[in-house]
């Protein structure tokens, strides 16, 4: 996801950026300039929907909770996404239908699906950070 940037000393928060993938991060080319791709099945009442989203969005999820006393150990912030707050408001019944049989609905720009997503994917209580330690994992 890219390298950390921190002044030593205690951290009691964070924020992720997300952006469009450039050429030279890993999986770039799978996003095809697109900032998030998620696929997945939407299910309730026994009907499960497949569905499709890209997001090109630029942002910074601020105010994240993270409490690490920052120094020179290496290690990796781990982030962990809550995919049902990014989904929490989405109406799959807005989403574009699938083209053919097995095609996932698209959530496509404009829509309502489209625009609860976005809503969901900057939502701070969405994401949980945490650190460790190089040789832990």
């Amino acid at each position: 996801l890219g390298t950390l940037r921190a002044v030593t000393g205690e951290c009691h928060s964070a924020q992720v950026g997300i952006g469009r993938a450039e050429g030279g991060i890993p999986g770039a080319e799978r996003l095809e300039g697109h900032a998030l791709l998620l696929r997945g099945v939407a299910s309730r009442g026994g009907e499960e929907v497949p569905f499709e989203a890209w997001l090109d969005v630029d942002l910074y999820v601020e105010g994240i909770e993270l409490d690490h006393r920052v120094d020179d150990e290496p290690g990796h912030l781990l982030v962990e996404v809550d995919l049902e707050r990014w989904l929490r408001r989405v109406d799959f019944a807005t989403a574009e239908p699938a083209d053919g049989v097995g095609d996932p609905a698209i959530l496509a720009e404009g829509t309502q699906a489209h625009n609860a997503l976005g809503r969901g994917v900057d939502n701070t209580l969405a994401y949980r950070l945490r650190w460790v330690a190089d040789g832990a994992m």
